[in-house]
This record gives C-alpha cells, sequence and structure tokens, in this order.
C-alpha cells in the first residue's frame, strides 16, 4: 500500500531534504559514539566508580549508545535509499531502542535528582548504599524494557511516497492507549519528579543563601557548641561551590533533555489524534538523537576532571590520576574541601600508596639498623667486659707466679 502525500511520515523541502539528512546523522552518528564511549571509560578508570552519580550517569552513557548504534545508522540508509534496511526486523529493534533510550534515560535523570536532593536537602540521613543502587539500577531497565515490548508489535515499514518508512500501523487502535500509558509511566511521571525534586533543592540552596547572609560565623559556632552538634553547623552553612556547580550541569542537563524529548512526544499524540499531521516528525527525531550528543559535550564543559580523564585516556605518559569530583555525591554538605580532597587524594592516589610503601620502608629499614646498632654495641660492651675479666684473671696469675718466683 502507498500513502498519499499528506501523509508522508517525514515531510520536509524537497530540495534540502538528504543533504540536512545526511549532514545532521553524519554529525550525530560519530559524536554521539565517541562522547558516550569517553564517559564510561572515564568514569569506569576512574576512582570513583562507586560513587552512586556516576553509576547513574555510567548507565545513562550506556542507554545512550543505542543512538549511533541502531538508530542513526538504519536512518542514513533511508535518507540515501529512501528505504528502510533490513525490512519489519530493524524497523521494530529500532523504535524499540528508541522508547527505551527515552524511558531509562529519563529515570536515571530522576535518580540523580533524588541523589541531590538527599545531599542538599537531607545531608545526615543515610543514603542509597552500592547493593541498593544496583537494585534501582536494575529496576529501572526491567521495567522500562518490560513496557516497551509492545513496540515490537505496532511498528511495521510501509511504502510511502517518501519511500517505504518504519511507522506505526495505523489500523490498530490500541496504540493510542499504549502510547498514553508509556507516556505516562515511563516518561513523564519521572520527569515531574525529577522537577519537583530539583525545585525543593533550588529552594533549600537559596534559603541557606539567605541564612548564612543573616547569621555570622560566631553565631554559628555558638550555636554549635551550645547544641554540641557540629553538624548542625555544617547544615546552617552554604552549599559549597562544587556542589552548586554539579547541580547547575545537572539542572542544564535536565533542561535540554526536555528541550529534545518532550516536542516528540508531543507530536507522538498529535499524530494519533489527528493521523494527517505528518509534518517535521523528521526534525523531532533528529532533536531525540542530538540529546546522546549533548550530554558528553555537557560533562567537558563543566567538569574539569572529566577532561583530565579525557586526556589521561589519550596521552598514556600523563602520571597524574583523575578523580570525578564534580559527579560524585558527598554525604554531608559544608565539609572543608582541602582536608577532604586531601584525604581523598591520599586515599586513592597511586602516587600516594607508592610513597606511602617507600616510607614504610625506609623507617622499617632505620628502625632495623638501629637495632642492629644497639645490638652490636650490646655485643662490644659484653666483649669488652669478658676481656677486662680475662685481663684481670691475666694480671692476678702472672702476679702470683712472680711472687712464687720471688719467695
Amino acid at each position: 500500500m502507498v500513502l498519499s502525500n499528506q501523509t508522508c511520515p517525514l515531510l520536509l523541502p524537497a530540495v534540502n531534504t538528504k543533504v540536512l539528512e545526511m549532514v545532521a546523522l553524519g554529525v550525530i552518528g560519530p559524536v554521539s559514539l565517541i562522547g558516550n564511549i569517553l564517559v564510561i571509560a572515564v568514569i569506569s578508570r576512574s576512582n570513583r566508580v562507586q560513587w552512586v552519580t556516576n553509576l547513574f550517569v555510567a548507565h545513562l552513557a550506556v542507554v545512550n549508545l543505542s543512538v549511533p548504534f541502531l538508530s542513526v545508522p538504519f536512518y542514513f540508509y533511508w535518507s540515501l535509499k529512501r528505504s528502510w534496511l533490513l525490512g519489519n526486523v530493524s524497523c521494530k529493534l529500532v523504535y524499540f531502542a528508541h522508547h527505551l533510550d527515552a524511558g531509562v534515560s529519563v529515570c536515571m535523570l530522576a535518580c540523580i535528582a533524588l541523589d541531590r536532593y538527599y545531599v542538599v536537602v537531607h545531608p545526615l540521613t543515610l543514603h542509597l548504599r552500592r547493593s541498593q543502587t544496583f537494585q534501582l539500577i536494575m529496576f529501572i531497565w526491567i521495567f522500562i524494557i518490560f513496557i516497551s515490548t509492545p513496540i515490537l508489535y505496532f511498528y511495521e515499514v510501509q511504502v510511502t511516497t517518501c519511500g517505504s518508512v518504519c511507522i506505526v500501523n495505523n489500523s490498530l487502535s490500541t496504540w493510542g492507549w499504549f502510547l498514553l500509558v508509556f507516556s505516562l509511566s515511563a516518561f513523564f511521571l519521572p520527569l515531574c519528579i525529577l522537577i519537583f525534586l530539583y525545585a525543593i533543592v533550588i529552594k533549600t540552596m537559596l534559603q541557606r543563601d539567605i541564612n548564612s547572609k543573616a547569621q555570622n560565623f560566631q553565631s554559628i559556632q555558638q550555636r554549635s557548641t551550645t547544641d554540641g552538634s557540629k553538624g548542625q553547623q555544617k547544615f546552617l552553612g552554604k552549599v559549597p561551590k562544587t556542589k552548586r556547580k554539579v547541580i547547575k550541569m545537572l539542572i542544564i542537563q535536565d533542561l535540554i533533555f526536555m528541550v529534545c524529548w518532550v516536542p516528540y512526544f508531543a507530536n507522538e499524540f498529535s499524530k494519533t489524534w489527528s493521523p494527517t499531521n505528518y509534518n517535521r516528525n523528521a526534525l523531532y527525531l533528529w532533536l531525540c538523537f542530538s540529546n546522546a550528543t549533548i550530554n558528553p559535550m555537557l560533562y567537558s564543559v563543566f567538569n574539569g576532571n572529566f577532561r583530565k580523564g579525557c586526556r589521561h585516556l589519550v596521552n598514556i605518559n600523563i602520571s597524574h590520576p583523575y578523580t570525578l569530583k564534580t559527579l560524585q555525591r558527598r554525604h554531608q554538605i559544608g565539609i572543608n574541601d582541602s582536608s577532604h580532597r586531601a584525604s581523598e587524594d591520599g586515599g586513592n592516589d597511586k602516587n600516594g600508596i607508592a610513597l606511602r610503601k617507600c616510607r614504610r620502608t625506609s623507617l622499617l629499614f632505620a628502625r632495623e639498623t638501629n637495632s642492629r646498632q644497639h645490638q652490636t654495641e650490646a655485643r662490644t660492651e659484653n666483649n669488652l667486659e669478658e676481656d677486662q675479666k680475662h685481663f684481670v684473671k691475666m694480671f692476678q696469675a702472672s702476679s702470683a707466679a712472680s711472687v712464687d718466683a720471688w719467695t
């Protein structure tokens, strides 16, 4: 069945269609592939791989790799040949991965927002352990895979005036209900939780700024001494600049995510209510694909340690290790950054470990030499005492012999 021009699912200006599509996909594919692989490599090789925030960021990069591996190659072939490669199998797989990317990404961002909420609003409470974090991540993957499975049933390849295109089978009336359930449970609900948590975080940061300006350090110190709680002093202080920078980066990342993905779902609802409205469908797809390239760029702009980690991967001669401090999660607010950094770097720095080993060996060697010196001195003193006794005995014997001879 060939559809008419009004139902062409990827309608763009006829002259520039192929050029724009080839250029956009040619940029999105390599940049997203290299950027997300760098994110995974830097986090896996860093000393902060077990931190909660870094685990969520790593899984966000993993799911974004579906864009260069699955989405871009097939759409690039479609832009070149106006024919879908590998038929219905690739069509179903591409859109399954596309919705999986949307659901897992927004859930990982919501988990990062939850972690920032506990760090800023409730810094003295217990947080997620490593095992609980892995359980939450596995639950997200299983839930999104399960709810995205009906995509394999709805999408198929249809022949249009634009060529063979992978679109939804309009004859299936249950597609609208599935789109509603998927959008509300796997996309908009985590998105609303994300917005709510960051609103509380921003409100808490502003409130602490007001409290820190109204109260001087002496009053805070006096209150902390009277209450007997040193953590209260940290709780009333400003949020450190490092955490502010992290929250700023994450908020920008969430805003860009919403700009890239919300129009796509709005367009999907529009197509469901009016099947003839397919205009600019390709633009929304390219926006979704571009989100996979923007995340690594944000890390490189706002995170100096991520740039250091990338340089460490490229240049193996760099001996200084790196830590993802701006992507890490600390349990308390207001900790002395210098002492905390010194303790963390001293515990995780390979050169520091080697230096401590050298110091230990030198101390052990000095102790051994001192003990040997004491032993030799004791031996020499014993030998002197024995020589003196032996000399006295010989003198007494010689004197006795001389007396006998004289008499």
